[in-house]
């Protein structure tokens, strides 16, 4: 177990790590609404947000700092819906830079080779925890 974990902490997780950043940086002129979470505003990341369809780029105004909208609306998702409650209308949305389209239907996508290998090591450690507690428990009745 010691030495899954020390292959997954100090091998699989940087890899995985890496993976995720390319991804992140990787411009693309169509995001799935799960690609469009990861731009979300947080921790130095860009802050997208869908309208109709397009997706918009908030990471220069001031009112959407941190990914967040007045506290009400988070960058990441989708809000059409929102703008039927907001105070003001379509004109100011339209004022920020479009950077793509939102794809409608996610197609699902194989995982990768450490994200399948960090699962792996995740459920072996969990399927031994539960033997080793299962034997100790048999040993001491």
């Amino acid at each position: 177990m010691v030495t899954t974990a020390i292959i997954v902490t100090f091998i699989i997780r940087p890899k995985f790590k890496k993976y995720k950043i390319i991804n992140l940086s990787f411009k693309k002129s169509k995001l799935t609404l799960r690609e469009l979470s990861n731009f979300d505003g947080k921790e130095g990341r860009a802050s997208y947000f869908a309208y109709k369809g397009k997706i918009y780029d908030a990471s220069s105004s001031p009112l959407w700092k941190d990914g967040t909208h007045l506290k009400k609306h988070f960058a990441g998702n989708d809000l059409t819906e929102m703008l039927k409650h907001a105070p003001h209308g379509e004109e100011k949305i339209f004022q920020l830079p479009i950077v793509g389209q939102l794809m409608p239907i996610e197609t699902k996508k194989e995982k990768s080779l450490e994200e399948r290998a960090f699962y792996f090591m995740a459920y072996l450690n969990l399927i031994l925890v539960f033997l080793i507690t299962f034997i100790i428990a048999l040993w001491r009745w």
